[in-house]
């Protein structure tokens, strides 16, 4: 798999591998277009570029001789592709810390917003027995005069039965009820 070359198809001992990872023999590596590119204050360095991908790389940054690589791994090389290991293990537990911050993060701003909540409903709480308590005395007042206004109705039409059968009204006497208030 290894041992040809993927552009000219030869069979060859000198592959060569660029630093993008693809694997070329000596031949076309010699025979890549080679590019004058300048640096900072003048200075140029030779480079070429990939036939698959393009990317551009120095001339001295070629790997050795593949060949080097002993036989049992070769078959993991892939002219096209090399293979990068990650550890899985160091992946999930990065993975379980970022997740662990993004919770502790997020549970920070649920209390933050229920703390919020019961401090508005607290407030709430607190307006609505103000208006309460305002409005209290004048209800209280308006129910006593319409009680004692409807008692006198009754006593003055003289149906001073009527007047045990009805609710005591706020303040009034017991002895009022009895119709000893208008004797």
């Amino acid at each position: 798999m290894v041992d040809s070359c993927p552009v000219c198809y030869s069979e060859t001992k000198s592959l060569y591998s660029l630093p993008c990872g693809h694997i070329y023999c000596k031949q076309c590596v010699d025979g890549m277009e080679i590019l004058d590119i300048s640096q900072f204050k003048g200075s140029s360095f030779k480079a070429s570029h990939c036939l698959r991908c393009s990317k551009v790389f120095p001339c001295d940054s070629l790997d050795g001789n593949i060949q080097s690589v002993p036989h049992k791994f070769r078959p993991y090389l892939s002219p096209a592709v090399r293979e990068i290991h990650i550890n899985p293990d160091n992946m999930e537990k990065q993975e379980k810390e970022q997740l662990s911050k993004q919770l502790a993060c997020l549970q920070s701003k649920c209390e933050y917003m229920a703390r919020q909540i019961r401090e508005k409903d607290l407030q709430l709480d607190k307006l609505s027995q103000v208006i309460i308590w305002r409005k209290l005395p004048s209800l209280h007042f308006e129910v006593y005069v319409l009680g004692w206004v409807f008692i006198f109705i009754l006593m003055i039409l003289g149906l001073k039965q009527i007047a045990y059968i009805l609710p005591k009204p706020l303040g009034a006497h017991r002895a009022c009820f009895q119709g000893q208030c208008f004797q």
